[in-house]
């Protein structure tokens, strides 16, 4: 990346006493870069006794971190699509066990010789001794 110009200055001014002074000077003049990390640091410092005092925040940043952190390492995302899944998997565990009292009905059905009998003549037109049979002829 080339520079804008010849110098780039990028201030962040707070309120200190009754005078506003830079937090954080970047310059760059002729490709040397110059920092005023005193004063940043002295804001950080401050900053961070500032919210130490006050323990509800401490409490809200604390949870605040947690947060990002299951966001940033993708936890909260594969919580939400395992969650997903449990419930796609439960719903299949249900229709399959449907099946299954079904299947097991079929089977207690398969054992009863009257049914036996109506699935031989329906499936496999067969008949019985002395059914009376009519053929039809096409022509």
């Amino acid at each position: 990346m080339g520079y804008i110009g010849s110098a780039l200055i990028i201030g962040l001014f707070i309120p200190r006493s009754k005078s506003t002074l830079p937090l954080w000077r970047i310059g760059v003049f002729n490709d040397i870069i110059t920092i005023d990390m005193k004063n940043f640091f002295f804001f950080l410092c401050t900053f961070i006794e500032s919210i130490l005092n006050h323990p509800i925040k401490v409490i809200w940043l604390c949870l605040l971190f947690a947060f990002i952190n299951l966001i940033a390492d993708g936890t909260l995302i594969q919580l939400w699509s395992l969650n997903r899944n449990l419930e796609r998997l439960q719903t299949e565990t249900q229709k399959v066990k449907q099946q299954l009292v079904e299947v097991r009905g079929d089977i207690q059905k398969a054992s009863d010789p009257d049914f036996l009998e109506q699935q031989a003549r329906e499936r496999f037109d067969l008949v019985n001794e002395g059914d009376l049979v009519f053929v039809f002829s096409e022509n």
